[in-house]
């Protein structure tokens, strides 16, 4: 894949997703090459939409993430993204102003239009209000239920967040649910998926 539209180089990525015409797809990546600082300072697009042939169709959601992560692709072909840090003190030393950005997941349409924001820009926290470190989004096809994981924390830390947390498809907070083992054992939510009932 080449990003024609901005000319610029291909950053760190993690997130894809296909299309629900199931021949394009859509990839998150971090602005800039290489681990830091992703996209804090940064007015690149992260959000891509590549035809079957590895051309970008459309692009995205500049200066609006720090650390995008996890790419999903609804039902409704709408596109949600997560951005899984905030800014650091010494990131906002380098780049005041970027302290509303990150811990949030990002519902656009295709044309990238913002439709609705989960967590509060800049704040890591407790859902409803907040989210901490959102790694991956999916939506349940039959309701629109959204699950989003919440964990791209050190996992040495004693105060790990590590939960799964469910929104409804208009973003009222309806459950979280721990995926820590034990004291003894650390886990955290890096993904998330939904299976079919049979």
């Amino acid at each position: 894949a080449k990003l024609d539209k901005e000319g610029r180089p291909w950053g760190g990525s993690n997130g894809v997703a296909i299309d629900r015409d199931g021949k394009t797809v859509w990839a998150t990546d971090r602005c800039s090459p290489g681990f830091i600082p992703g996209c804090l300072g940064h007015k690149g697009n992260p959000v891509h939409h590549f035809d079957a042939e590895g051309r970008e169709i459309i692009s995205f959601g500049g200066g609006m993430f720090v650390w995008p992560h996890g790419i999903h692709v609804d039902r409704d072909g709408n596109v949600w993204v997560t951005d899984s840090r905030t800014a650091s003190a010494a990131d906002l030393e380098k780049f005041p102003g970027e302290q509303n950005k990150g811990s949030v997941v990002v519902k656009f349409s295709p044309d990238g239009k913002v439709l609705l924001t989960l967590g509060k820009p800049g704040v890591r926290g407790n859902p409803p209000e907040a989210l901490t470190d959102p790694t991956d989004v999916v939506t349940d096809p039959a309701n629109g239920d959204v699950y989003v994981a919440e964990s791209h924390t050190d996992v040495s830390d004693p105060n790990l967040v590590a939960r799964i947390s469910v929104f409804d498809k208009n973003g009222k907070f309806l459950d979280r649910k721990s995926t820590r083992l034990n004291s003894s054992h650390r886990c955290i939510s890096y993904a998330v998926f939904c299976l079919k009932k049979k």
